[in-house]
């Protein structure tokens, strides 16, 4: 085989990599605006929570990034819970990930759900029930 013959075919096989590579980066790219647009329609919703938590003297901080949104609550303590929602690297997956402490121990439970079947509610109910279980476990970390 000649040196030119040699080349062509590490061409052909250049072209086809890069094909590749531009196409998962076209996903990766497309599923980061989505997630993007996720966490800004959930903003207004997340700071209407934390602005009624802190009205009730419950301290709450919120991180905000364009492709990722947390909320935690502070027990007196100062230990806390906390819920967020991300992407899953290289995947067409959304995360939601609650981190709760129960007995000096910490607890992350997470679940993922698929682009195409996410719904802003499923944010929204997992937040209620972190409020909830909050309030339950507030007293054994000396209240809000």
């Amino acid at each position: 085989m000649n040196t030119d013959d040699f080349f062509v075919k590490v061409d052909a096989k250049l072209r086809k990599e890069t094909g590749i590579d531009t196409d998962s980066l076209k996903t990766a790219s497309t599923d980061r605006e989505f997630l993007e647009q996720i966490i800004a329609r959930l903003m207004p919703l997340v700071a209407s929570y934390e602005a009624k938590l802190k009205e009730r003297d419950i301290e709450t901080e919120v991180d905000s990034r364009p492709a990722s949104l947390s909320i935690t609550l502070r027990y007196k303590d100062g230990n806390h819970d906390d819920l967020s929602i991300g992407g899953v690297p290289q995947s067409s997956l959304i995360e939601l990930k609650t981190t709760l402490i129960e007995k000096g121990q910490w607890f992350t439970s997470s679940k993922t759900y698929n682009y195409s079947k996410w719904q802003d509610s499923f944010f929204e109910t997992r937040l209620q029930k972190l409020i909830e279980n909050f309030l339950l476990h507030a007293v054994k970390h000396g209240g809000i």
